[in-house]
């Protein structure tokens, strides 16, 4: 009936959809109604990450040292089970450290996001492709403030 053909085309696929659950795992923001052994194992993914130094390189070092520490304690909150079996102080606490880790997370997941724009480069009539990441712009567009700010203080002490 089936041949050798159907039953490889089935595993790729289902190869393929294991693969893109798994890859779709590490985006998922971290949720504490799950089982405790889904939350530790979000956790010990999100640590990787951060620790990767790729994943989540837009993050500043007061940013990231808040997602270890809230990552810690929700860890020890849901040793014994999932957010919904804590003590009620202890869900507020572990459900705002959530937050916490979520919101940080996915701004740096928006501040990595890729841009590319068609500029002419300086001097150049010519179209070219110039891509930086949404953190790299934002930080281009700061820098060019502060040197311009500079340069009109720089200025008005000359000028007098």
């Amino acid at each position: 009936m089936f041949g050798f053909r159907h039953c490889i085309g089935a595993l790729g696929a289902v190869a393929l959809l294991l693969a893109f659950d798994a890859s779709a795992a590490k985006s998922r923001p971290l949720d504490l109604t799950k089982p405790a052994a889904e939350v530790n194992e979000q956790i010990d993914v999100i640590q990787q990450e951060l620790a990767d130094g790729k994943t989540y390189s837009e993050i500043k070092p007061d940013q990231k040292e808040k997602v270890v520490l809230a990552l810690s304690r929700i860890s020890d909150a849901v040793e014994h089970g999932n957010g919904r079996t804590l003590a009620p102080n202890d869900q507020v606490t572990a459900f705002n450290d959530q937050e916490v880790v979520n919101n940080i997370l996915t701004q740096a997941r928006e501040d990595s996001r890729m841009i590319c724009k068609r500029q002419k480069s300086v001097g150049s009539n010519m179209v070219s492709p110039q891509c930086m990441t949404v953190a790299q712009s934002r930080a281009a567009r700061e820098q060019g403030r502060k040197d311009l700010n500079d340069m009109h203080t720089m200025n008005r002490f000359e000028d007098k």
